[in-house]
């Protein structure tokens, strides 16, 4: 069949269009990686991402694959890919591709990705991904001790001591052409277990040789310690960490702790402000007992049995066991402490692990600080 050079120039024109959508259309099916960025955590550059809106619910998945033996229990396992803040944006780009490190921080550490995200972007240790620094400064900033590891002894040690890994690795344990940081517990021969925040890539049972040769060696990874493995100090329990949700009641200027969610969204239905989540805890250890005072309206927590039977005694109810913590006294890096401070106009009582809110609450409100409550 011949064709004029009309008909030639239009079908042309229609494979010029079919090819272009089809590029088009593979292009934007694959994250795009800023080339200029020097940052090798740069998985997904910022396009359509919709930022997390609202306050973040948030629901760990649980303690992650099966716990080897030798391993004091395990970390909550996080994902950097759930919706609950995958597409939060920092620096123009989407948590989901880059918040390996505060997800990994989180798991350990306490408090939530998200958290831990917006903390480092405003401290200048996360943006577009981060390294080394980022761990150091959250380990001073939970009072958590923080060991640079340089041989593969040490990493056997730490691991076998009880001390979780934060580990910045390349292939195999990192997706091809990235770095990325991954979580790795307790020993049991040869193996150790690993915790991956990109959606349990390669969570499961590990060589710790493998961890130590997948080490990352770029610059932008090490940091100020130059390595790019951080030992954790601190211990979990066999069943991982639970969160505790913080609540306000405007009517009567009151708090509650609880680890119920149901609890929680049950309060929240009836006015109560969820504040979200105030720390992690334990599922066993040291009991924190829950007294409820009815003409107050005031739950109190405490790990003190005779400050509970004492209150008991004065009318208020025993509600039992709210949580368990680590202990009551450890020396600086160990564990993470919990202030208590008490309102002297209602009596009320408040718990954080956020010490600035323990300055801002007795500088500019009249709270008085009780000290160090317990350490999670």
């Amino acid at each position: 069949m011949k064709l004029g050079k009309k008909k030639i120039f239009s079908l042309l024109c229609v494979l010029g269009l079919i090819s272009l959508f089809s590029v088009q259309a593979f292009a934007d099916s694959v994250p795009v990686v800023d080339i200029s960025d020097d940052d090798s955590y740069a998985l997904e550059k910022k396009k359509t991402a919709k930022p997390v809106i609202g306050t973040v619910q948030v629901k760990p998945i649980g303690p992650g694959p099966r716990l080897l033996r030798g391993a004091r229990g395990g970390p909550t396992y996080y994902s950097q890919k759930d919706p609950q803040w995958s597409g939060a944006v920092f620096g123009g780009y989407t948590f989901g591709g880059t918040g390996c490190v505060p997800t990994s921080i989180a798991m350990v550490m306490g408090g939530t990705p998200l958290e831990w995200g917006q903390d480092l972007y405003d401290a200048h240790f996360y943006d577009g991904g981060a390294g080394g620094n980022a761990i150091i400064y959250a380990g001073k900033k939970v009072h958590r001790t923080i060991k640079p590891i340089y041989s593969y002894s040490k990493l056997r040690e730490l691991l076998e001591s009880g001390w979780a890994v934060i580990a910045l690795c390349n292939p195999p344990i990192s997706p091809a052409g990235f770095t990325h940081a991954v979580v790795t517990y307790g020993l049991h021969g040869d193996m150790t277990n690993v915790l991956d925040p990109l959606a349990n890539r390669v969570s499961g049972d590990h060589l710790v040789q493998e961890i130590w040769d997948a080490r990352s060696l770029d610059p932008a990874n090490l940091g100020d310690e130059d390595t790019s493995l951080y030992g954790v100090s601190g211990s979990f329990s066999d069943e991982g960490t639970l969160p505790v949700f913080r609540l306000f009641n405007p009517i009567g200027d009151r708090h509650l702790l609880t680890t119920n969610s149901n609890e929680r969204d049950d309060l929240v239905s009836r006015g109560w402000r969820d504040e979200t989540v105030a720390f992690q805890v334990l599922t066993e250890g040291v009991p924190i007992y829950r007294v409820y005072d009815r003409n107050s309206g005031e739950h109190l927590y405490t790990a003190n049995s005779n400050e509970r039977d004492f209150l008991v005694t004065k009318g208020w109810d025993d509600e039992g066991v709210a949580f368990y913590v680590l202990g009551l006294g450890f020396a600086e890096g160990e564990g993470i402490p919990v202030y208590r401070m008490r309102n002297p106009r209602n009596g009320e009582h408040l718990y954080t692990t956020n010490f600035n809110e323990v300055l801002k609450a007795t500088a500019e409100y009249g709270w008085e600080d009780e000290g160090i409550a317990w350490y999670n």
